[in-house]
């Protein structure tokens, strides 16, 4: 699936296009999703000549749309989650001058293995596996 940092395939698209047409079961589906659902296809048609779909502007809105569609699952929709977060990362990190002291963290974000481990982050914080503490005073705060 990954290809010189992030990228989709023509098998990886064709797997969540055939997951689309299993739900709608309709030909002709003009629902809320319609717009995604051409983005969709439209990858599907260039991604089946060989080629790979590498452009992030393209990649964060089929991501977008995995999500209205609702079938990104496992490992496309945990590369997905830390696709999106490790953007976040670079932008604020690149604002704040965090990488002229810690440039090796630049090389991280943009590595496959790293997105991964972010994203499984975002989905432990989504699912609610991470417990939340709440802070407590003492007692006479209470009263």
């Amino acid at each position: 699936m990954v290809y010189n940092g992030f990228s989709l395939g023509y098998d990886e698209l064709k797997g969540v296009l055939r997951e689309v047409s299993k739900r709608t079961r309709r030909r002709h589906y003009a629902g809320d999703g319609w717009i995604h659902r051409k983005l969709l296809e439209a990858c599907v048609g260039f991604a089946k000549n060989g080629f790979r779909i590498v452009d992030k502007r393209v990649i964060s809105r089929l991501c977008v749309a995995f999500r209205e569609l609702r079938v990104a699952k496992g490992r496309l929709s945990i590369l997905l989650d830390g696709e999106v977060k490790a953007l976040e990362m670079q932008v604020q990190y690149r604002t704040r001058g965090v990488f002229e002291w810690a440039p090796r963290l630049e090389t991280w974000l943009n590595t496959v293995g790293y997105k991964f481990w972010l994203g499984t982050i975002q989905h432990s914080y989504a699912s609610g596996a991470c417990p939340v503490f709440e802070v407590v005073g003492r007692q006479s705060d209470k009263q």
